[in-house]
């Protein structure tokens, strides 16, 4: 699919109307940008010098964006398109620059994009999609990045940075109500234990009413109940270490997801007249449930750091769902009890400005190991899959050297070795049993060039190559199906970027060209008219496109942001007997041709009044195929949204309240959806919402 005419020029508007996104405040001017303090390649850098695409949010633009859950940051990263799934609200499916997986759940099948929670990597796309609380900042790396981080990451990786105690005393508490009965409450404080300790605890409640009205059971459904809490031990002001001890619960359940019915035809039309009307006989649920638990150590040694991170991971996710939303349980109906445990170590060396300062190494060791049992029931005959001791051992060696040859002229040089042993059992509903097991390995370098033509402006070149494991087709319905494993899928990513602060720091543009080139794509069909999925090596695809974000300082309390993002796809030796293949498609899932974000904030003083702030943006996405297969009432229509806001803060910064608005234009469009036979039925995206919150430090 070719690019959108009118995109470059659109990229050069975006430029000239200077428009970003900001993560931390570290300047003394108003009048000049704040610098953005990021841990992309693993150490505290200013962003304006990471040879990386990078978007950084941090906590105050998470607050002003009114950003509930993850998938919410969507519109201000380019090229990243997250949504639910379509069997429960709380797990998020990915896909960065063409790469993606339409299955997070299932655990015989990798992430494309990497999610990692203070660097601790999460295997499953469950339990991503909570609300948010005591959140610093959410960077988004996009491209390979197995030569930084231990779990390999193919197409770029997404990292939530948690608040850590620094030895103040604090303590923060909000309460939010909004739109169909939302009500949230969310508190945290740190206090320090001694001169060298610290403790911090965070907790949130939130539930909600259903946002759809189920014409079979008289009543809204899609409720949600969400619970949460985070304890950290941690030290500071220590030059021999650092150490940081987590403790985690999420809790969320609810209605789950009902699925809204298409009426028949090529367009995607609401069977019932509106998409936040359904019917189906059947109440969806879902409950998931995590404890996790990690410990983060480095260890200060005269020029250079030894760090290792430790986690355990133990979730469980019950959901039932009907995915012809009533039309057609008999095929649509989807059942899982799914438990899973996950373990990881890592272990790193870093240095900086070694070898008379112009020498930076980063070395590590990776091991994972993951199990899982599940219980999958499908159609209203509940015919049962049990997958029992389904797991995956990945060990890792990765690396990277960056040598700074002038001032100016750097060059870097990584590579990793990655292997992923998977073993699944598995009993079909036949009775069949099946027991086997594939280990996947490669070798995945990089190398790139960063040239700085002065302090403000700054380009870089890198060639990397990324992977994603194979796997077994663990919700396939027969024993050939589920025997023959999926081969890895893999991208080399040529990319080339400009990063710049000009007027005087008044105005940031970063800009990125990129080129994928992925060879035995994985793609996800469904068998017949079933929920039955198959996983296969479908060929090759490039995609190409152009990101541009920028951020400017307009004065008189003015702030204006942008970003822009294109991608250009096409598929390349298509095997013959693949489903795009077959079906003649030509577009690679969820790649829209182009999307945009612009908008302003404004922020005045009012003395001992307080200070008084609003800000408005609006968002096009263009449309995209969801899957291979290319249904056209399947396809994601293009969507314009708008958000707003209004704000107070006390004098003292003690008291604010806010008040959102989220697509104030009431678009009405899906994330996802799924066609049985001639039954189609989609996941409704949020219609128009507003939530008031107020909070209170001490």
């Amino acid at each position: 699919m070719g690019q959108r005419p009118g995109a470059t020029r659109a990229i050069t508007l975006a430029v000239l109307t200077s428009l970003g996104a900001t993560a931390a405040r570290a300047s003394d001017d108003p009048e000049t940008l704040d610098t953005v303090t990021v841990t992309a390649q693993r150490f505290s850098q200013n962003l304006q010098e990471v040879p990386i695409a990078v978007t950084a949010i941090g906590a105050e633009q998470l607050e002003l964006l009114g950003v509930a859950e993850l998938k919410d940051v969507t519109t201000r990263v380019p090229n990243l398109v997250l949504a639910s799934s379509s069997s429960t609200p709380s797990s998020v499916r990915a896909f960065m620059r063409g790469g993606g997986n339409n299955d997070s759940i299932t655990a015989t099948t990798e992430q494309a994009v990497g999610f990692y929670v203070d660097d601790v990597y999460q295997a499953r796309g469950a339990g991503l999609n909570l609300e948010l609380g005591n959140i610093e900042r959410i960077e988004v790396l996009r491209g390979p990045q197995g030569t930084l981080y231990g779990r390999n990451t193919m197409v770029g990786a997404i990292k939530v940075v948690t608040r850590r105690p620094r030895g103040d005393h604090r303590l923060e508490a909000d309460a939010t109500i909004g739109s169909y009965d939302y009500r949230r409450v969310r508190a945290s404080g740190e206090m320090p234990l001694s001169d060298s300790w610290a403790v911090s605890t965070t907790a949130l409640w939130s539930e909600r009413d259903g946002r759809t009205y189920n014409l079979a059971l008289g009543r809204d459904v899609n409720e949600r109940r969400s619970t949460a809490a985070r304890f950290t031990l941690a030290n500071y002001d220590n030059s021999a270490y650092d150490l940081a001890l987590r403790f985690g619960y999420l809790r969320d359940d609810g209605d789950g997801t009902t699925a809204s019915a298409l009426a028949p035809g090529s367009t995607p039309i609401a069977k019932y007249g509106d998409l936040l009307v359904a019917s189906s006989a059947e109440r969806a649920y879902n409950d998931y449930l995590e404890w996790n638990a990690s410990v983060d150590w480095t260890l200060h040694r005269d020029g250079f750091d030894i760090q290792y991170i430790g986690s355990y991971i133990d979730l469980s996710n019950d959901f039932m769902t009907d995915l012809s939303g009533g039309e057609n349980p008999a095929a649509g109906r989807v059942e899982d009890v799914l438990d899973n445990r996950q373990i990881s170590h890592e272990l790193k060396y870093l240095a900086r400005g070694i070898a008379d300062g112009r020498l930076d190494l980063i070395g590590g060791l990776y091991w994972f190991d993951e199990k899982t049992d599940a219980v999958m029931l499908s159609g209203t005959a509940r015919a049962r899959t049990v997958l029992r001791d389904v797991s995956t051992t990945s060990k890792a060696v990765f690396g990277q050297a960056t040598w700074h040859i002038t001032e100016a002229l750097s060059a870097a040089v990584g590579a990793r070795w990655s292997e992923d042993d998977k073993t699944l059992k598995v009993t079909l509903p036949n009775g069949s049993l099946v027991d086997v097991d594939k280990a996947f390995s490669s070798f995945t370098p990089r190398g790139e060039l960063q040239y700085r033509f002065s302090k403000d402006v700054s380009a870089y070149l890198s060639v990397a190559r990324g992977f994603k494991a194979g796997g077994f087709n663990g919700r396939a319905g027969t024993v050939a199906s589920v025997s023959t494993p999926f081969d890895p899928e893999k991208v080399l990513t040529y990319e080339l970027g400009l990063k710049s602060e000009l007027l005087g720091e008044r105005l940031r543009v970063n800009a990125a060209y990129y080129y994928n080139d992925f060879t035995d794509l994985q793609l996800t069909s469904f068998v017949g008219n079933t929920t039955a999925t198959f996983i296969g090596n479908a060929g090759g695809a490039e995609v190409q496109g152009i990101e541009v974000e920028a951020t400017a300082k307009l004065g008189y309390g003015f702030n204006a942001f942008a970003t822009i993002a294109t991608m250009s796809d096409r598929y390349t030796k298509l095997d013959p007997n693949s489903q795009p293949a077959r079906l003649n498609s030509n577009d690679v899932p969820s790649t829209p041709s182009i999307a945009w974000t612009l908008g302003l904030d404004w922020i005045r003083s009012a003395g001992a009044r307080g200070s008084f702030s609003a800000g408005a943006d609006v968002s096009h996405r263009a449309g995209y195929q969801l899957g291979v297969s290319p249904v056209p009432r399947l396809r994601v229509p293009s969507v314009d949204l708008v958000n707003a806001y209004i704000g107070w803060d006390s004098e003292d910064g003690r008291w604010q309240v806010r008040l959102h608005g989220t697509n104030l234009g009431d678009e009405r469009y899906h994330e996802t959806g799924i066609q049985l036979g001639t039954v189609a039925a989609v996941v409704p995206a949020k219609p128009r919402e507003w939530r008031l919150s107020a909070r209170v430090t001490f």
